[in-house]
């Protein structure tokens, strides 16, 4: 499947801060909105 990729993009993976509340009055980030993407080694059980 990758040799047939003709133009990949690389993106950075940045570490931001976690929030203590997920709501603010009427407002509740849900699912992948309420936190950043996982680090890509977490999945290997490192």
């Amino acid at each position: 499947m990758a040799e047939n990729v003709e133009e990949y993009t690389c993106r950075p993976v940045y570490d931001i801060d976690t929030i203590d509340r997920w709501h603010s009055n009427c407002i509740t980030l849900l699912g992948d909105a309420a936190h950043a993407m996982q680090k890509p080694y977490w999945s290997r059980g490192q």
